[in-house]
Order: structure tokens, then sequence, then C-alpha cells
């Protein structure tokens, strides 16, 4: 072997370990923030603008805006207000169903309110697409979707 051929399948030895080391720390981290996530008491939102409908058909489906509050493991833990909000909690999904009204857990607020999303106020762009948000105990915003 040449010189030059020495240097290529050192420096092949040397980058190959570093991306497959890269890559599986992107997937264990995904799988890491999906356990996380599942592991808290989800609030689905079900506004007009998460239900994706299908014109001509009647037929529509929730788009998935789902959100979960961290440390909330308990549904007790989560308070929900508002005089047209509908609330039901399905244990195996762990999640909450929900329309108008305000969904807290002492922390953060999520406000659902003429189809609009305000998590702690700030107001969230929402189309027809999946959303799947972490409130944290600092109030910051994690999308839980590794794009």
């Amino acid at each position: 072997m040449t010189r030059k051929s020495k240097d290529v399948v050192a420096l092949l030895a040397v980058l190959c370990p570093l991306f497959v080391i890269l890559i599986k720390t992107h997937f264990v981290a995904a799988a890491f923030h999906g356990y996380r996530f599942n592991s808290y008491v989800h609030v689905r939102l079900d506004v007009p603008a998460c239900i994706n409908r299908y014109p001509g058909t009647g037929k529509s489906e929730c788009c998935q805006c789902v959100l979960a509050f961290e440390g909330q493991k308990n549904p007790s833990g989560l308070s929900f207000t508002g005089s047209s909000l509908k609330s039901r909690y399905d244990s195996e999904q762990r999640t909450y169903i929900s329309g108008d009204g305000i969904v807290t857990d002492g922390k953060n607020t999520v406000e659902l309110h003429d189809g609009k999303i305000f998590l702690n106020k700030q107001e969230i762009p929402v189309r027809s697409t999946p959303m799947k948000v972490l409130l944290t105990k600092s109030g910051e915003l994690e999308n839980q979707f590794f794009d």
C-alpha cells in the first residue's frame, strides 16, 4: 500500500466510528425524549385548527395536536376551567381530550379560545399538521418531533 492509501484507510477508520456514534446518539436522544414525553399525562387539543377536514367527503380526523406538562404523571395534577371546556381522561392513552377553556398544572397554562391555542399566553400557530409539545417546568416549549 502506498502512503496515500494508508492515510485514506486511517481517515476512514476514524470517521466511520464517529459517524456511527453521531447517528446512534440522535436515535438514543429521540428515544429518550419519546419515552419521557410518553410518561407524562397528555392533553389532546380538539380545536378546529387541529382537525384535518377532507372537502366533499364529510370526513375529518384529529391531526394529533398533543402536549404534555413536564412532571405531570398523575391526571389529578391538572386543572380544567371554562364553561365550554369538555374533558375526558383516557387512562389507556394517558390523554385528556378537551374543548375551549384553560388547562393548567399550576406552573404552565394552555388556553384554548376561539379555535386558537395559547401556551403560557403565547399564541401557537397551528395548521393541519401534527404538533407534539412538552411544556417544561421552566415554561419553555420543547418540540417532541425529532426532525
